[in-house]
């Protein structure tokens, strides 16, 4: 898949497993949107108020969804 470089990997079988919980899913997607917001061209952050702004609205989303799951 696409997010496949930060699956959770089986060291026994050396292959990479699908997430099977949701806290996997989550960590898959958020590193995968951290890595791509952070590679932001520097023409486009210079142009908005904050170098991070990107970045704080992802770490927004990732509590919000941590906040709707139930343990």
């Amino acid at each position: 898949g696409l997010f496949k470089y930060n699956y959770p990997y089986d060291k026994k079988n050396k292959r990479y497993i699908d997430c099977e919980k949701n806290y996997e899913r989550i960590n898959t997607l958020g590193t995968y949107l951290y890595y791509k917001l952070n590679r932001i061209d520097k023409n486009v952050k210079d142009d908005e108020n904050n170098d991070h702004q990107y970045i704080e609205c992802m770490l927004l989303w990732t509590s919000n969804i941590l906040l709707q799951i139930r343990p």
